[in-house]
C-alpha cells in the first residue's frame, strides 16, 4: 500500500499535479459576487431594484454590473452608493437605457486582488510544476489577466469556484503568454495549469467584445506544457478558448481533461489557430453560437471521447488545412448544420474517426447538410467502427450522412454502420469513386 501511494505521488509530481514547492491560498479575494436575472432601472435614474436580491449596508461600495443599461445596450458598470431598502439601492452611475428583468452581478471587485495573487504565485520558484495558487469557493469578479510564469491555478471544484470577467472587458479573462527566461531547459520546459474552475463573462455571449475569450494562449519567450483540468468556460462574448500560438518552436502543447466549452458567442467553443499539439479527454464543445471546435493549422490533435453537440455554426467540428486529427470514441450530433466539415484537405493530412458516433446533425438548417461534409481539398478520411445515425430531415429536405464537395477526397469506411441516410456527391456520378468500404 505504501509503495502504491508513493508511486501515485511520484506520478502526480511528474504530471505537474503537485508542485515541488510553493503552495498558497489566494488572500484578499472575497469571491462574494452574486448573479440574478431580475434587475430593473429607468433611463436617467440611479435607483436600481431587484426582488431576488437582499441588499444590506455591508454592500455599500461593492460593484454592480447590469446588462443592457449602458449606452448602446452595453453593461452598466457602477457601484452601490447607498441602500434604500432590501431590494433597492442607489448607484454611482445613471442608466442610459431602461431595463427590466436584466441579468446583473454585484459583489466586491476582486480584479486587483486576483492580479496580485497571481503575480505573487508566479514569483515562487519550483523545479516541477510551478507554484500552486488555490482560489476560494464563490463567484469572483475579475478583470483580464495575463499569466507569464509557471503556475497551477486551482479552484475548489469546477462548480464551486468561478471567475466572472467584468463587463466591458475587451481582452480574454485569462491570457497565457510565457515571458522572461523561463524555467529549466527542455521542451516543453515548464508547466502552466488551470484546474477546477468555471470562467464566464458578465457581458454574456451577446457581448460586443469578440476578443473577450475565456482562455487565450499566445506566443511567449519559452515553451510551456499547458494543462486544463476540469474547466468549464461559458457565456463568453468571444471563444471559450482561443489558441493563436504562431511559432512551432515556442508553441505549447495543450492537454485538456474533463472540461466543457459551451454557450459561447465567438467563432467557436474552442478555436485553435496555433502550431502546438492538442490532446483532449472527455471534453465537450456544446451549444456555442459558432462552431463547437475549430482546428486550423494546429499540430497533432488527438481527442478521446469528445462530445460535440448543439452548436449553431456551419459545423460542430471544423478541420481545416493539412491537419492531423484523430478521434477515438465520442459523439458529434445534433448540430444545427454539418456535424464535421473538412476544408482544404491536403495529401499530408491524417483524419481518423475510430468508434465515433455521428448523427442527427442538420438539426436547425433549411439546406442540405451532412454528418460528415468533405468540402474541399485532396486526401483521405478514415472511419473505423463508426456509427452514422439517421440524419434530420427538416422541411422535407433530405439530409445526408456523408457529403462531398468538388475536391478529391476519399472516405475509407471500415466496419462502419450506416443506420440511415444517403451519400451525395455533386459532380460525381458514382459514389464508389469517393467511398471505399470494408466489412
Amino acid at each position: 500500500m505504501c509503495r502504491a501511494l508513493l508511486m501515485l505521488a511520484g506520478l502526480a509530481l511528474a504530471l505537474g499535479l503537485v508542485p515541488a514547492t510553493g503552495f498558497a491560498r489566494a488572500s484578499g479575494l472575497a469571491c462574494d459576487t452574486r448573479a440574478y436575472s431580475d434587475g430593473a432601472i429607468a433611463a436617467g435614474s440611479t435607483v436600481f431594484s431587484s426582488a431576488a436580491a437582499s441588499f444590506a449596508v455591508a454592500d455599500i461600495g461593492k460593484a454592480l454590473e447590469l446588462r443592457g443599461a449602458a449606452a448602446d445596450g452595453l453593461t452598466l458598470d457602477a457601484s452601490i452608493v447607498s441602500v434604500i431598502d432590501r431590494h433597492r439601492v442607489d448607484l454611482s452611475a445613471a442608466a442610459a437605457r431602461t431595463v427590466r428583468g436584466a441579468i446583473f452581478y454585484y459583489g466586491r471587485d476582486d480584479a486587483a486582488a486576483f492580479a496580485r495573487a497571481v503575480a505573487a504565485a508566479e514569483n515562487e520558484t519550483s523545479t516541477v510544476g510551478g507554484a500552486v495558487l488555490v482560489l476560494p469557493p464563490g463567484l469572483c469578479l475579475i478583470g483580464p489577466i495575463t499569466i507569464t510564469g509557471q503556475i497551477s491555478l486551482r479552484g475548489t471544484t469546477i462548480d464551486a469556484t468561478e471567475l466572472a470577467l467584468k463587463g466591458g472587458s475587451a481582452a480574454p479573462a485569462i491570457t497565457i503568454r510565457p515571458a522572461g527566461a523561463g524555467p529549466a531547459a527542455g521542451s516543453p520546459n515548464g508547466v502552466i495549469a488551470l484546474a477546477d474552475l468555471g470562467i464566464t463573462s458578465v457581458d454574456g455571449k451577446d457581448g460586443v467584445h469578440r476578443k473577450a475569450h475565456g482562455i487565450a494562449i499566445a506566443d511567449g519567450t519559452w515553451r510551456p506544457s499547458v494543462r486544463l483540468y476540469r474547466i468549464k468556460v461559458h457565456e463568453m462574448p468571444g471563444d471559450g478558448a482561443y489558441d493563436h500560438t504562431a511559432s512551432q518552436t515556442l508553441a505549447s502543447d495543450l492537454t485538456i481533461y474533463d472540461s466543457a466549452f459551451y454557450n459561447n458567442g465567438g467563432t467557436a467553443g474552442f478555436d485553435c489557430e496555433g502550431g502546438q499539439d492538442i490532446t483532449t479527454f472527455n471534453t465537450s464543445f456544446a451549444v456555442n453560437v459558432g462552431y463547437g471546435a475549430v482546428f486550423s493549422g494546429c499540430g497533432n490533435v488527438t481527442e478521446t471521447a469528445p462530445e460535440i453537440y448543439g452548436n449553431n455554426g456551419a459545423a460542430g467540428l471544423l478541420i481545416y488545412g493539412g491537419a492531423i486529427y484523430r478521434q477515438f470514441g465520442g459523439s458529434i450530433d445534433r448540430n444545427a448544420k454539418n456535424g464535421v466539415a473538412v476544408e482544404r484537405l491536403t495529401p499530408a493530412s491524417l483524419i481518423l474517426f475510430d468508434g465515433a458516433y455521428l448523427g442527427l446533425n442538420s438539426a436547425g438548417a433549411a439546406n442540405a447538410d451532412a454528418d460528415l461534409d468533405a468540402q474541399s481539398g485532396t486526401g483521405t478520411i478514415t472511419c473505423v467502427a463508426c456509427v452514422f445515425a439517421p440524419p434530420h430531415a427538416k422541411g422535407g429536405t433530405a439530409r445526408y450522412n456523408v457529403a462531398f464537395g468538388r475536391g478529391r477526397i476519399t472516405l475509407h469506411a471500415l466496419s462502419t454502420i450506416w443506420q440511415a441516410g444517403t451519400l451525395r456527391t455533386p459532380g460525381v456520378t458514382n459514389n464508389a469513386q469517393r467511398v471505399r468500404e470494408w466489412p
